[in-house]
């Protein structure tokens, strides 16, 4: 389950150059973190505050099924093909009882789904089950709870097990728990029963304490179950049916689904023993690994001749690949040439300047210091044009009270919904970051209902450069923006970050996160209780605006929410001097004192990650000082970092 809102999680690409939104996620949020209220450490539940359990609906699949969904989604990326094979065929298994009307959860099923991998179990937002969303404890597999050590015999070098969950089989892996220690070891003895059937004595390594809880984390009938399904034949495989003849060159032809292979040499006059009809069919129904088996063979040989069973062998394999080979022709999408637009290319101009505000001092501080205002808010402010910003995230249930909020008076609404933008009339739209633009064709979609849509952070500039040129090819494309100062927002999710703090906190005071490496994530919550995350560094283009002015950007933004007054016109006055020909260099020793956390350039010179993700356990995590986002060096950023966080994601 991913904590951050699908779409909206940049945490991974910047804090180590990968894109979540790229398929490259390196999973930061599996990482410990401290979290900070004012400024100080709080104790907290656990420190993987943002790693989330995994979800199951199995024990509940009858009531999603009668929700009337058409479709259920398998997480089976960057997990083994055992895990895939376990987890679908109990979903298929469940799915078919469900539909004939028999459907019960079953224990042993949940167990096999629990010793496939989990991180403990949630039935998710979907059932309501908001508060067993988070694992705070451990963020790779946790095994299966088996029981516990009710006593010692050292003497044996046994202890015995209370048993609460499923009993250990010999060949079981096993991880005895106890205050934040862990001991492994594999089960080669059948344990034994106590007669009150409640307890068993096992083989255990002399440091096990009493008390120490007993999981299982590798469960040898599940692993079995795993290989029986992959030993199967594919499911859905095509049925064939063949003949066998001899031509009259006496070559053996085998005809079938419209294909036709012809054997390379005759068949000859068998001088001791011929190859038998039967022969030659059990040959042919040979079909290996292909997607085809061979349901019904007519033989037109009467089994008197001889033909080396290689070459029989072999025109069977030339006969299936023709038929792969029209297979996947019949399966072939038809596709129609999409018109290319000519690159063009805008006339240089100075670009607007736009400021995100979050209260009505700061949206009035923007415009007297001659910037366009964004206003994340509802209170209407007098005398200032304001475009007024929609929550990223919007619930179905609350787009009415929003849109009915928004003042008479707005200048234009700013939204990173496809779906509000559609329905809004009568008044100036702009679309956001949310929307992840980052091609000519995706502006020139949503610019069809916003006049002005913001690029993706992600965007390297040579990425910008060549998609304004794309852009410029458009007869009416909309007005482009680029986010080039700021705290990139990095996470939005639906979990209150501050309730991880032990005892009830004020969500009023000044909250962070803090990971190993020292640096801070700011943390902000809205007024639905969203969570958002801000990455530690400043995004800070002020090198770079004179470019974008000459590639044809029409607008550059500074998010300011949650900084002050002073911050806002500082910053408008040095972007302002900075279009105006002043040295970018210069500007931005003067803009490092604005900014606690360090600056960046982020994406802007060399864009994401193009790597593959290292095998099925996880991507590596790259470390903080080779990531884009990284802050530039100041006083008030470290100045190394650790030269990885992670080599591999451990289960």
């Amino acid at each position: 389950l991913c904590y951050c809102y699908s779409g909206q999680c940049l945490f991974s690409s910047a804090v180590g150059g990968r894109s979540g939104n790229n398929g490259m996620c390196a999973q930061p949020c599996r990482k410990a973190y401290t979290l900070m209220a004012d400024g100080a450490p709080v104790p907290v539940k656990g420190n993987y505050i943002l790693s989330t359990k995994d979800i199951c609906l199995y024990p509940c699949l009858k009531e999603v099924c009668e929700s009337g969904v058409s479709a259920l989604k398998i997480e089976g990326r960057m997990k083994t093909p055992e895990y895939v094979a376990v987890v679908t065929s109990i979903y298929r298994k469940a799915l078919d009882a469900v539909a004939a009307g028999t459907f019960e959860p079953q224990t042993e099923d949940m167990e096999h789904l629990a010793s496939a991998f989990n991180r403990g179990f949630t039935k998710g937002y979907l059932m309501g089950d908001k508060s067993s969303i988070m694992n705070y404890e451990k963020p790779n597999n946790r095994g299966v709870y088996a029981g516990y050590v009710s006593a010692l015999d050292k003497k044996r070098g046994k202890v015995v097990v209370k048993i609460e969950g499923p009993v250990p089989d010999t060949g079981d892996g096993l991880v005895f728990k106890f205050a934040g220690r862990e001991i492994g070891f594999a089960l080669n003895k059948e344990p034994f029963l106590f007669p009150e059937g409640d307890a068993y004595k096992i083989p255990a390594p002399e440091d096990v304490l009493e008390g120490s809880e007993l999981w299982i984390t590798n469960r040898l009938k599940t692993s079995h179950l795993a290989s029986v399904i992959l030993s199967k034949p594919p499911a859905g495989r095509i049925p064939i049916d063949i003949v066998a003849a001899v031509d009259g060159e006496g070559h053996l032809v085998i005809i079938g689904n419209g294909k036709k292979a012809v054997s390379s040499i005759p068949f000859m006059e068998a001088k001791e023993k011929p190859v038998t009809a039967e022969a030659v069919e059990l040959q042919l129904r040979k079909t290996g690994g292909t997607p085809f088996f061979i349901r019904s063979v007519q033989m037109e040989y009467d089994g008197t001749a001889f033909l080396p069973i290689g070459i029989i062998a072999d025109t069977r394999r030339a006969f299936l690949a023709e038929c792969a080979t029209g297979l996947l022709e019949r399966g072939t999408r038809k596709t129609r040439e999409t018109p290319v637009k000519e690159p063009g290319r805008f006339a240089p101009a100075i670009p607007e300047i736009f400021v995100y505000t979050d209260s009505v001092t700061c949206a009035k501080a923007a415009h007297s210091a001659g910037a366009s205002v964004y206003y994340e808010g509802f209170e209407e402010i007098y005398d200032i044009p304001v475009i007024y910003k929609l929550p990223r995230i919007i619930a179905q249930h609350d787009l009415m009270r929003y849109l009915q909020k928004i003042p008479a008076s707005a200048a234009g609404i700013m939204t990173e919904s496809p779906g509000v933008s559609g329905i809004l009339s009568g008044v100036s739209r702009y679309g956001g970051i949310g929307l992840n633009i980052t091609n000519a064709r995706s502006a020139v979609l949503f610019g069809k209902s916003c006049r002005q849509v913001a690029l993706s952070p992600e965007l390297s500039g040579k990425e910008i450069k060549a998609l304004l040129a794309q852009l410029a090819g458009y007869l009416h494309p909309p007005k482009t923006e680029v986010l080039v100062q700021g705290s990139l927002e990095v996470m939005i999710t639906e979990n209150c970050i501050p309730a991880t703090a032990e005892g009830c906190r004020s969500c009023s005071q000044s909250w962070a996160l803090k990971d190993k490496t020292g640096r801070i994530f700011r943390i902000r919550s809205d007024a639905d209780c969203r969570t958002h995350i801000l990455n530690s560094a400043e995004i800070c283009l002020i090198e770079h605006v004179k470019e974008l002015a000459d590639w044809g950007v029409n607008a550059v933004s500074i998010d300011a929410r949650g900084r002050s007054p002073e911050y806002i016109r500082r910053m408008v006055a040095a972007y302002k001097r900075a279009l105006s020909g002043e040295s970018g260099k210069m500007l931005k020793e003067e803009i490092r004192e604005l900014c606690s956390g360090g600056i960046t350039s982020a994406h802007f010179q060399r864009g994401i990650s193009r790597e593959t993700c290292a095998g099925a356990a996880g991507p590596s995590v790259p470390s903080h000082s080779s990531s884009p986002c990284s802050p530039s060096h100041s006083s008030s950023s470290r100045s190394s970092h650790p030269r990885e966080l992670q080599e591999r994601k451990k289960r």
